[in-house]
């Protein structure tokens, strides 16, 4: 019983009757001696799920448990290891090795897995596709959430947690997310599967209109009603109503109250993001180029190209000190930059390069046929070199293959304010 009393000292509160079934739980899932258990955690906004996995992180290692921590997304990585003191990785750098295929195209295979007798914790399990569509970006043909399975129980003695709450939204294209779904995970796993759900909110967040509203939206979908949400702003601080002529004078104000750090437009569609991003930078920052020192820059694919001992996130925020140079080639538009990663004081200055055209593209990112041009044209570059594989590193390591591919980070998306 150490584990329940250490997970329970790792709080700076007495938990919640749904944390004490969820400790209980936790502890019967790590001294379980059946093969290859699952644990579904699914928690709502404000029930201190993180607090609790967190502790239970820091329990594992104390009582020498390995523990491999992901997330989804990079961003999501960074939040996990944060809270958990401990390193997190994307799933797909944890379980993908990249290639060259018979193309010269980029193909990602499923590496295998070498860690035996350790438990894997995947935070934001939500955004885990199960989607076929993953197959489009060059990966196997399994979905991501099947080869996270078969990449966990390779070896023996290894156990997977489910971390996510089912009222986030799933991935992209989606209709509900897969991986905290027990009967779904069931069909792919030969696994035993719990599911364990945190609904009690603790003290702290109780007086908040956020989470009152999330609570109200979370009843329509736990009881499949579709229609909008009466949201409630009265008696709460944290929640106000505006109109549309109001919103230059409310984010002129907001900015000049708050800065520019402390404040984010969320809404439903990358095409709307990119107006009001020109629109913001315009008429409320008063930027004129295209990039200009002090712009907030949101990284939107992972990059391990850039720095030397860790990677840039999807995600990420850069701050840009200073617009080195523009330059035109291969037919895109690239610049020069020195930058900061917002919120991160330990990391100096460093420069890169990033794609000016993702900016106002209406996708998430560079599509995957200007993608495979930015390759094919790279490419020209070592015509010489006949051996694929040596033609092939040799793109790998160019900078401007590997330029960073960013959008404003003024107005983003629903999905990536999420992630």
């Amino acid at each position: 019983m150490n584990l329940i009393n250490n997970i329970k000292d790792g709080l700076n509160y007495s938990p919640t009757s749904d944390q004490e079934k969820l400790i209980y739980g936790l502890y019967r899932f790590t001294v379980s001696n059946k093969a290859n258990p699952i644990l579904i955690v699914n928690g709502y906004a404000g029930t201190g799920k993180t607090s609790l996995i967190s502790s239970y992180v820091k329990t594992l290692k104390s009582l020498n448990v390995n523990s491999v921590l992901l997330a989804p997304t990079g961003r999501a990585a960074k939040v996990f290891n944060s809270f958990a003191n401990k390193k997190a990785f994307t799933i797909h750098k944890q379980i993908y090795q990249r290639s060259v295929g018979r193309n010269g195209g980029i193909t990602w295979n499923r590496t295998k897995n070498k860690k035996k007798n350790t438990t894997f914790i995947i935070d934001e399990a939500s955004m885990i596709s199960g989607n076929i569509s993953i197959n489009k970006s060059g990966f196997s043909s399994n979905t991501l959430l099947e080869d996270l399975l078969d990449y966990v129980f390779e070896q023996k003695g290894n156990r997977l947690i489910l971390v996510g709450d089912l009222a986030q939204l799933p991935p992209v294209g989606e209709k509900y997310s897969r991986a905290l779904d027990p009967e779904y995970v069931a069909t792919l796993a030969e696994s035993p599967i719990a599911r364990i759900t945190l609904k009690e909110v603790v003290r702290q967040e109780l007086n908040s209109g956020i989470l009152h509203n999330a609570t109200l939206i979370r009843y329509l979908i736990d009881n499949d009603q579709p229609a909008f949400p009466k949201l409630v702003s009265s008696n709460y601080t944290d929640v106000e109503f505006i109109t549309g002529y109001e919103l230059q004078d409310i984010l002129e104000e907001t900015y000049d109250q708050y800065g520019i750090d402390e404040m984010i437009f969320i809404t439903w569609s990358n095409k709307r993001a990119n107006g009001f991003n020109q629109q913001i930078r315009s008429r409320v920052l008063w930027m004129e180029e295209e990039l200009n020192a002090g712009d907030r820059l949101m990284v939107v694919k992972n990059n391990y190209f850039w720095l030397e001992n860790d990677f840039i996130a999807n995600g990420d925020v850069l701050v840009v000190n200073k617009v080195i140079r523009e330059t035109e080639r291969y037919g895109f538009k690239f610049a020069d930059l020195l930058v900061n990663i917002a919120d991160n004081d330990s990391m100096p200055e460093f420069e890169v390069k990033v794609l000016l055209n993702v900016l106002t593209e209406e996708g998430p990112s560079l599509g995957s046929d200007k993608q495979q041009l930015l390759f094919s044209k790279v490419e020209e570059d070592y015509a010489d070199i006949t051996n694929r594989a040596k033609r092939y590193r040799k793109i790998m390591e160019s900078p401007w293959f590997n330029a960073l591919q960013i959008k404003y980070a003024y107005a983003v998306t629903s999905h990536k304010s999420q992630g």
